[in-house]
């Protein structure tokens, strides 16, 4: 009897023990996928990759081109003082041609005060009605400020008279109210045309903005 009993505790002890065994291996199965499962989730994707910074692309270095520029204002400023010295002696023609050219030294990178008043000391210079005219023009071509000194002297009453009525229809092309003080003292002009040119020049810049 007692023989049975113990027979019986010993296949139930087994059983236990199997049991035990078996749970120890299903944990352990698991263990390795458990793993593999983690890892695969936190290897960062391509898309989640960091992308190296981009470095700058460097400024191109400014030297050389500003070193062509100041030679080339430097050339021509030359240009228009060898001009200026040889204007005198030149023919229509070429006086024409000068002044036409040194109104173009604006693009070479020559001050617009400077070429205007190298325009003024060519307007000084010149006998010519027509060339006179014509430099008044290219005065106004520079669009700049400090033409205004230049164009007041054709103004003077030694001036041949269409030279005065087309310096009175520049400044009031160029739109610049300081030139109205200049400009009353025609309004009563001897000559109908330069009293109603100064009128008309003076209310025209009465109304602009500066």
């Amino acid at each position: 009897m007692a023989s049975h009993f113990l027979i019986w505790k010993l296949v139930g002890y087994l059983a236990a023990v199997a049991i035990l065994l078996n749970g120890c291996r299903r944990v352990t199965s698991l263990t390795p996928e458990r793993t593999v499962e983690v890892a695969s989730t936190a290897a960062p994707t391509p898309s989640m990759a960091l992308q190296a910074p981009v470095k700058p692309t460097p400024a191109p270095n400014d030297g050389p081109t500003v070193t062509l520029v100041e030679s080339a204002s430097i050339e021509a400023e030359n240009q228009s003082r060898s001009a200026l010295e040889q204007y005198g002696a030149a023919n229509e023609e070429t006086r024409t041609d000068t002044e036409e050219h040194i109104s173009e030294l604006a693009d070479a990178g020559v001050a617009k005060r400077d070429i205007a008043t190298t325009l003024g000391t060519m307007f000084a210079m010149e006998d010519s009605i027509d060339i006179k005219c014509s430099i008044l023009n290219e005065l106004y071509q520079l669009q700049d400020p400090s033409v205004l000194e230049q164009v007041t002297v054709g103004l003077s009453p030694n001036q041949p008279l269409e030279v005065r009525d087309e310096a009175i229809s520049v400044l009031q092309d160029i739109g610049d109210k300081r030139a109205i003080p200049y400009l009353w003292q025609f309004v009563a002009d001897p000559d109908e045309n330069i009293r109603e040119e100064a009128q008309d020049a003076i209310d025209s810049l009465a109304t602009r903005g500066r």
